[in-house]
């Protein structure tokens, strides 16, 4: 039984949602809506103790994996981008470029580089789509902890246990990892992508 679908068998899912006729509005249309997104919800936290939840690590790798590895990371630097030029759109409402080289730098910088990666493994269409997108999720989120505590790591010259760090922050990436995972579905359903 064949897992793996070459893509003239099946369209991405981003080819499935179409905004308009033309594919670079189409694609910039989608920029956009993943920019205000990440604006809107970024800044906000849920619960989570000692660690709280926020949206933004997931809307990171969730835009790739619906739009592909292009329009995920454009979205991605975009917003790193907005966010250094002062605008309040990073995790509790921060903002600047001394975000990008303090304690939790590492974790900003790896965004982009998960965008890339996952964005590009959604391009590769599999059999059971919600499973790896879910995989896809899970893998771009432990990505962006584990370059992030890396370079904590490097910037306060203690070292962390990386162990001890991702039992902390498990609980609340296997739950954007599953809320992402449903987005992802309803989306196929929605828009009625191919199935296989």
């Amino acid at each position: 039984m064949r897992v793996w679908v070459t893509s003239s068998d099946v369209d991405m899912l981003n080819h499935a949602i179409r905004l308009h006729d033309k594919s670079g509005v189409d694609a910039a249309l989608k920029v956009l809506i993943g920019l205000v997104l990440l604006g809107l919800l970024s800044p906000h936290e849920f619960g989570g103790d000692p660690v709280p939840i926020t949206p933004q690590s997931l809307l990171v790798v969730l835009i790739p994996v619906v739009f592909g590895w292009k329009i995920g990371t454009t979205t991605v630097v975009l917003y790193l981008l907005a966010g250094g030029c002062g605008l309040p759109v990073f995790a509790e409402g921060t903002s600047g470029i001394d975000r990008f080289t303090g304690v939790t730098g590492g974790f900003l910088l790896a965004f982009p580089i998960a965008a890339l990666i996952v964005g590009f493994a959604s391009e590769q269409r599999f059999r059971f789509p919600a499973l790896m997108a879910l995989l896809y999720l899970l893998l771009g989120q432990f990505l962006i902890l584990l370059l992030g505590l890396f370079w904590m790591e490097q910037i306060t010259h203690e070292p962390l246990s990386f162990i001890a760090q991702l039992r902390e922050f498990a609980p609340g990436l296997a739950v954007k990892a599953g809320l992402g995972t449903v987005i992802f579905v309803v989306l196929d359903r929605i828009f009625g992508s191919e199935k296989v």
